[in-house]
């Protein structure tokens, strides 16, 4: 299920996903009522999560970073402040996991300043790919079911959609990578919805 064009902002996300709910739309995330108080409480951290989980090519950027005036202190040389929209760091200097590491918002390493990070970002909604945005109202939906509607049955059926969303939106974004497409990591399936599903296959690379 693709998401409309016209879905450009929060509320039209958590609006898909109360659609496949069979509820009504809400008007902002202050709206009275389950919904608004499950967009207000919960859409956040379930973008963020989803977000950080697979290497989204509408959220990479690549930014030169200074080092922090003050150093480690110890095991490494230079420390590095992440951008205020920082999500995840994907590389640093060309390199995916070769001598740093992320603490909090800082990155620590010995490479010398500046650094060329590669990490992903939050950013407006208008510029989040389609098959993204419709993953996350799958996974609001799948979430919210059972608070907003109270079925099991439903519930059941937000999941699959969810899987089958995710599934389709992976396999889609890791085509538009330079390299062999990569694996997803199953632990988000796993954990969403108890199961095992793979969702795709390839050799892992880099980012």
């Amino acid at each position: 299920m693709s998401t409309p064009p016209e879905i450009k902002t929060n509320e039209g996300i958590v609006n898909l996903a109360l659609h496949h709910l069979g509820n009504e739309p809400i008007t902002s995330f202050d709206d009275q009522g389950k919904p608004g108080e499950l967009a207000r409480n919960s859409y956040a951290i379930h973008r963020d999560v989803l977000i950080r989980a697979f290497t989204w090519n509408c959220f990479v950027h690549r930014v030169s970073l200074s080092a922090a005036a003050e150093s480690p202190l110890y095991q490494f040389a230079n420390a590095y402040d992440m951008p205020s929209d920082w999500m995840r760091t994907l590389h640093v200097n060309g390199q995916a996991y070769d001598d740093w590491n992320v603490e909090g918002r800082t990155l620590v390493t010995n490479a010398p300043s500046p650094i060329m990070m590669k990490y992903l970002r939050l950013t407006d909604v208008s510029t989040w790919d389609v098959m993204f945005k419709s993953c996350l109202a799958a996974k609001l939906a799948m979430y919210w079911s059972e608070p907003i509607v109270k079925s099991s049955t439903l519930t059941q059926a937000m999941t699959t959609l969810f899987v089958e969303e995710l599934k389709q939106a992976i396999s889609t974004d890791s085509i538009e990578k330079v390299g062999t497409v990569i694996i997803a990591d199953d632990w988000l399936i796993a954990r969403a919805t108890g199961s095992s599903v793979r969702l795709a296959t390839g050799v892992p690379q880099p980012y």
